[in-house]
């Protein structure tokens, strides 16, 4: 199993994605970490995103083909990485979910004067990706993080992984 947490900075890709790895047992990966293992920190130019990518996509194949379910959370704001993580996912006969997590700018901007663990992206980074995030054209599962508690953010993406018949229909989290 492939599962794919994206979002803007600071909507709680990572405290999600580690909750979950715990809950089920998934190896995660998690992109500000590899950023910085890849000595990339502060460097968010077309060609360091694409080595944090492509180290992703190689870390997630590894555990792929070890028969490890897998989480990866990072930006995922371009179709092109969207469409590299599904063709790993459909060349290990994988499952692939992806989850898009979204809060409010006033809860982002709250989030962001907080000290974060990983994650240098201010503000200004958070406006600049907004404007220039692809539309997701896929399945996936919208949760809004700043609207539920972290556990039932997990049971619902729990019951979205094991559902055999998402209905998207039902992928409204502002009720």
């Amino acid at each position: 199993m492939l599962l794919l947490i994206a979002g803007l900075p600071a909507t709680g890709k990572t405290t999600l994605a580690e909750a979950l790895a715990r809950e089920i047992g998934a190896q995660h990966y998690h992109s500000d970490k590899v950023r910085g293992a890849l000595d990339l920190m502060g460097q968010y130019d077309k060609p360091a995103k694409d080595r944090v990518y492509l180290a992703l996509l190689e870390a997630a194949e590894a555990a792929l083909s070890r028969g490890k379910p897998v989480i990866v959370d990072a930006t995922f704001s371009r179709e092109h990485w969207r469409d590299r993580f599904e063709n790993l996912g459909r060349m290990h006969q994988s499952p692939v979910f992806w989850v898009l997590l979204e809060a409010s700018p006033e809860s982002i901007y709250s989030r962001m004067q907080l000290k974060r663990k990983y994650s240098e992206a201010d503000f200004v980074v958070y406006q600049l990706l907004r404007e220039r995030f692809e539309p997701f054209a896929r399945p996936h599962l919208t949760m809004f993080s700043d609207a539920r508690h972290l556990k039932d953010l997990v049971n619902r993406t729990v019951q979205y992984i094991k559902e055999p018949h998402w209905d998207e229909s039902l992928n409204n989290d502002r009720l």
